[in-house]
This record gives C-alpha cells, structure tokens and sequence, in this order.
C-alpha cells in the first residue's frame, strides 16, 4: 500500500523533522512505500536526509496567462462527490498504474493549495475526462488532468485546460504551472500548443520504501 506525500505550496520548505513525522505515521499505519509530489530541487534534501531516492524527473512547463486559449464547445461539469468513482476509474484507465491517483491521492491532489476546483467532462457511459487546478496566490497549478484512452484526440483535455487557465486568470493568477513526463508527448504537445513553455529546472518525484528499514532521525 502506497502513500501519497504532498507539499504545501503556501510558500513553506519540507523540513528533516517534518518529513521524519510523515514516515513515521505512514509506517504506523501499515504502508509500505511512500511516493512524494514532484519535487522542486531545492526541496530534495529533508527527503534524501530520510532514505527517499528518485523515480522520476517531469518537465516543468508554464503559463504566462496573458492571453487565454479558447475552449472547445464541451459541457463542463463542477466536480460532484458521486463522481468521485467514476473519477477515478478514469484515472486509472488513462496513466500507468505507477502514476494513478487513488482515493487518497484525488484528495491531496485538492488539499495542496488553497483554493483548489474540480471540473470533468461525462457521456451518455459516464465521466470521460477530469481536471483539478489549484490556486495560491497568483499562481495557479494544474494538479491533474486525464482523458479516458477512449476519448482522446477530440479535444476534451484541451477544453479542460483551457477552462483551467481562465479560471486562474479571474482569480488574479499570474502564472500557471504544470508537469508532466518527459516521454509523455502527447501531454507536452497539447500544453505547448496552449501556450505553455517549458522551464529549465525539472521536479523530481522520489520514493521511500519503508519495509524493514529504520527511520532516521
């Protein structure tokens, strides 16, 4: 069982005895690997400090707001709490079973900035695609974002996006970020196609495996 460890984005460091807490419970609740947000360089130390290593580095891209593309003519939908499964089912269905939000993970993915909202795309069958951004201060983070393999190529990521960044932009948002893998180039190519450019500095997404290791202090 897998925990997801998010991080502030209100502007606070991880710190060694912060992180240490957060192995600490997950260990006392019976996980058994613990998988972080992408991290920002600068943040690495607290979690190397504790035996985390690296997984995967994403491309980080961004959004200047000034001009907004235009969504394509999709209902959108506010995230609704009898949703939530079907949701997730999408998730799972559109990333590879390393990169899939479970319930837990759909809560973090709202908990980690202030202000945060839900948006998704449903057919006759059910929700197809989702969105998540979140807000804190004057910038914007496209937390999630996934279209059912299905529904691709029409646009709907596209709509949700866009939706996204104007929502940001209402809200006196400067920039918008988001991340993605750097073999992902479908992604890269609809953000950089919205406007998006990407930044030099990567984030890392690190893990701890917590089987019969001791926790360091």
């Amino acid at each position: 069982m897998t925990a997801q460890l998010a991080v502030d984005a209100r502007g606070a460091h991880p710190s060694v005895a912060g992180v240490g807490r957060c192995v600490a419970d997950a260990t006392e609740r019976g996980f058994d690997r613990i998988l972080t947000a992408a991290l920002h360089r600068d943040d690495l130390f607290p979690f190397v400090h504790h035996g985390f290593e690296p997984v995967e580095e994403l491309v980080v891209l961004a959004h200047d707001l000034i001009e907004v593309p235009v969504a394509p003519a999709y209902r959108l939908r506010s995230f609704r709490l009898r949703y939530r499964n079907e949701v997730l089912e999408v998730d799972q269905r559109s990333f590879e079973e390393f990169w899939q939000l479970d319930s837990g993970g759909l809560d973090e993915a709202f908990g980690a900035t202030p202000r945060a909202r839900g948006r998704l795309i449903r057919d006759a069958g059910g929700v197809v695609a989702y969105s998540v951004v979140g807000l804190a201060g004057a910038e914007a983070f496209i937390q999630r974002l996934a279209v059912d393999p299905a529904h691709q190529g029409v646009g709907l990521g596209r709509a949700l996006t866009a939706d996204a960044l104007g929502w940001a932009k209402i809200r006196s948002a400067r920039v918008a970020f988001v991340n993605t893998q750097a073999t992902n180039t479908a992604a890269l190519g609809l953000y950089e196609r919205l406007g998006f450019e990407r930044r030099r500095a990567p984030l890392t997404v690190m893990e701890l495996h917590l089987a019969g290791r001791d926790t360091p202090r």
